[in-house]
């Protein structure tokens, strides 16, 4: 269920848990969309719906650490072994509406190595714990 105060700071594109401005998008699917709180410290998760004008909101839990820079992250068949993508912004919102961008336009502090480069080379846990298994 919405908790309106959460609607309410998220439509003004706002973290409701520390109040800092603007999301970094995650996965999205359907009419929903991950999004995490951009400060690194708080990382709170949401999955909000539509993606255009917010009308549900979802907690779900906090974000990878792999949505935060500085990472490293290995490449397989054109994606990030953790499921990082990077997005544009397209709309500011709020809130924000994004899109998913090719690993050349990642955002500064975002980089890549390909899947057949040593392990050690790669700062991203998720993707390193992928490509062990």
């Amino acid at each position: 269920m919405t908790d309106e105060a959460d609607l309410e700071a998220i439509q003004a594109n706002r973290c409701p848990d520390c109040g800092n401005h603007g999301f970094i998008g995650g996965p999205r699917g359907g009419a929903g969309q991950n999004i995490y709180c951009a400060n690194p410290q708080c990382r709170a998760a949401f999955m909000v719906a539509p993606r255009g004008r917010v009308m549900l909101v979802q907690r779900v839990g906090k974000a990878q650490e792999c949505y935060y820079p500085p990472q490293v992250h290995i490449l397989k068949h054109g994606a990030a072994l953790c499921g990082f993508m990077g997005y544009r912004w397209i709309d500011e919102g709020p809130p924000p509406e994004l899109e998913a961008v090719f690993p050349s336009e990642w955002p500064v502090g975002h980089s890549w190595i390909g899947h057949n480069e040593p392990l050690a080379a790669s700062t991203c846990p998720q993707c390193r714990k992928k490509a062990a298994s």
